[in-house]
């Protein structure tokens, strides 16, 4: 993963974004298989798997703002990150990381 794509895309921890959650209605997507997400979850996380991920279909989908932040989430950010990219790749901002 280069870093030019890190820096691109805004990252916040597990911590941070439990704390945003009692303040704010986030939306959240975690990218883990659905056997790792029915073990646990971030709640009110969906299930976009990434192996079957699609940019188009998560956007079109999307539960609140279109132009709001879409915060993305796995069990150590790495497959999270290459969802995001995949989101940048296809144009669409706002998209954060949650490490």
């Amino acid at each position: 993963m280069s870093t030019a794509v890190m820096r691109e895309v805004e990252t916040v921890t597990a911590r941070e974004l439990a704390e945003k959650m009692k303040t704010e209605q986030l939306e959240l997507i975690d990218v883990r298989t659905p056997a790792e997400y029915r073990e646990v979850h971030a709640s009110p996380a969906r299930n976009v798997p990434l192996e079957t991920f699609d940019s188009r279909k998560v956007m079109a989908n999307r539960q609140f703002k279109q132009n709001g932040k879409l915060y993305v989430i796995c069990r150590s950010g790495n497959r999270s990150m290459q969802a995001c990219r995949k989101l940048r790749d296809a144009g669409y901002e706002n998209i954060v990381n949650v490490e």
